[in-house]
Order: structure tokens, then C-alpha cells, then sequence
């Protein structure tokens, strides 16, 4: 799953193209971040989208920080659905990627 986040302004680097796992549940505490809000570690579940700040620590040049990571696969009854998530993992944090849901045959 793909996600697009277009910021602008004195805060944010300049046609900056990050490959970096991110989520909308990054939004507020990089926002915390930027209006200085003290904000108590563990209080969000996202993280600050540091390669996206001008004083933040660049992702990897070119490519994609943090590959999938795994996921999970269930069902897989006969004439069911076999269901599998996949998860990619940035600075800490888990991201859903994708998920595929297969039907199975009846044997």
C-alpha cells in the first residue's frame, strides 16, 4: 500500500521523494514535533517523519528503508480463503503493506 504525503513550508526539505514506510498515524506527532509540543514518549503510535524535516536524518538514498518484515497467513480450509498481510517496519514502527486473499479449491 502506497501512501502520499505532499508538505510544504520553512520546515520541510524541498522536493524531497522519501522511499521510507509511513502512515497517517505519523501525521500528529510529527506536527507535535514541529510546534515544539512536549508530548511524553509512547503517547502516539506513528512516529516523526524525520526524513521528511530539514533538520531530520535523511532516509537511504534511492531506496526503500525497512523491506517487509513478514506477515501472517490464515484460513486455508478447502473451499475457504487463505488470507496473508504483509508488514514493513521503519525506524521502529510497524506498517501494514499489502494483503492478498486467495480462495481455495474443494478437494
Amino acid at each position: 500500500m502506497t501512501n502520499t504525503l505532499i508538505a510544504a513550508g520553512p520546515d520541510f526539505r524541498e522536493r524531497a521523494v522519501s522511499g521510507v514506510a509511513t502512515g497517517n498515524v505519523d501525521i500528529t506527532p510529527t506536527l507535535a514535533r514541529l510546534t515544539g509540543l512536549a508530548v511524553p514518549a509512547g503517547t502516539f503510535d506513528g512516529r516523526v517523519i524525520q526524513e521528511a524535516l530539514r533538520d531530520g536524518t535523511p532516509g537511504p538514498p534511492g531506496g526503500i528503508a525497512g523491506g517487509l518484515v513478514g506477515g501472517m497467513t490464515a484460513g486455508g480450509n478447502p473451499g475457504g480463503y487463505t488470507a496473508r498481510q504483509d508488514f514493513r517496519e521503519a525506524f521502529g514502527v510497524r506498517y501494514f503493506d499489502s494483503a492478498t486473499a486467495t480462495r481455495q479449491t474443494p478437494r
